[in-house]
């Protein structure tokens, strides 16, 4: 089953003072990640962003899991981030997400404003998108990013009428009718910052695709 997943943190609402706490970020790094954070460039992410970044791209891979192992409980330290690295894009990075055998690609961006992070392995078919809002009420949320994310979909295939469910173990589903579309999505939100991210499997009719070194281009994300 095709899969992706998506996670989008902001900043405002992390407490750096909290999250840099060793009993609290130790429920998210582990050792060796915590080592990890030793091996970038002095200076370049300060901690408490790099814990969230991690929480971020670990909450994208069980989404991306969850799709395939309905059954799967998210426990942050069993999702283990490796190689991660800055790109040529600032405040961009890639790295990879091992859960036991399975290894997936991420890449993440870090703003002034948040972190947002996607999973899939194949990032260059995905299309995803930030924006703000201007409250933070759950359902208020839920329903404008599943709005933002069905016009997106109806610009790219506006002879569909689509409509976005939830299956019975959380994730979300593209529809044609009463059919189940190869759109694989993931949506989130935190603080003022809705998000989403879906996949087509092939070029197909549906437009120009942005590759993962220009998704976060202002011209994309339009904030």
């Amino acid at each position: 089953m095709n899969s992706i997943g998506n996670d989008v943190v902001a900043l405002a609402h992390i407490q750096p003072e909290r999250t840099c706490q060793h009993r609290f970020y130790n429920k998210i790094l582990s050792p060796a990640e915590h080592q990890l954070y030793y091996a970038l460039p002095a200076g370049s992410l300060l901690f408490e962003h790099y814990v969230w970044l991690l929480w971020s791209a670990k909450e994208s891979a069980y989404k991306f899991l969850k799709r395939q192992q309905p059954h799967l409980v998210f426990s942050p330290t069993r999702f283990i981030i490796q190689n991660l690295s800055a790109t040529l894009l600032p405040g961009e990075y890639s790295g990879t997400v091992s859960y036991q055998s399975t290894r997936l690609p991420f890449c993440s961006i870090l703003t002034s404003g948040y972190i947002h992070t996607v999973v899939s392995t194949n990032l260059p078919l995905v299309t995803y998108r930030v924006s703000k809002v201007d409250t933070n009420s759950y359902d208020v949320q839920s329903a404008a990013v599943r709005t933002l994310t069905l016009k997106h979909l109806a610009a790219l295939m506006p002879s569909q009428a689509l409509n976005i469910t939830k299956h019975i173990t959380g994730y979300p589903e593209v529809r044609k009718g009463n059919q189940i579309a190869d759109i694989p999505l993931s949506l989130s939100h935190h603080g003022n910052f809705i998000a989403y991210a879906f996949q087509f499997n092939t070029m197909g009719s549906a437009g120009n695709f942005v590759t993962a070194k220009t998704l976060y281009s202002p011209s994309v994300y339009g904030l």
